[in-house]
């Protein structure tokens, strides 16, 4: 992704994936099609044998882990590989409506995030217009550290 891709981009869709190479596609696909543009697809490979071979889109990273770990072992290295101020998950079987991250945008009340060094769970509830994040471990002000762009 590149520097201004990521700078613009508020929300990051996980995709967890473990020997699926063909039908991630399709979560790809509903990720990168959603109506909110400040959308980053990340694809998290869990160790698979069958590698995913994913669109060049300048919204879409690739972020592979050498050993199968499980899905929340992958979920939780994409939430640390995010850029994003917030968060969501996409199993590889599954599409989202091309509205329901701009959907889920507008239920976040504004205000200061809160980061967490291992994310269990966020929540939405559109219909509640409620969104709940669990924390594992320490949780932190946002830092810039991680970012490679000036």
């Amino acid at each position: 992704m590149d520097c201004a891709a990521q700078q613009s981009s508020e929300l990051t869709i996980i995709i967890t994936t473990f020997n699926r190479p063909r039908m991630v596609l399709n979560a790809v696909h509903s990720a990168l099609n959603q109506t909110l543009e400040s959308v980053e697809g990340l694809v998290v490979d869990d160790g698979s044998d069958q590698k995913p071979e994913l669109p060049d889109h300048p919204r879409l990273r690739l972020l592979t882990l050498e050993e199968n770990e499980g899905v929340a072992s992958a979920r939780n290295a994409g939430a640390r590989a995010a850029r994003t101020r917030w968060i969501t998950f996409l199993d590889d079987d599954d599409v989202e409506s091309a509205s329901l991250s701009r959907t889920r945008m507008a239920t976040i009340p504004l205000g200061p995030p809160t980061w967490c060094k291992d994310v269990q769970s966020w929540i939405s509830m559109p219909s509640a217009g409620t969104v709940a994040q669990t924390c594992v471990g320490e949780s932190r002000e946002p830092s810039t550290a991680t970012t490679n762009c000036g």
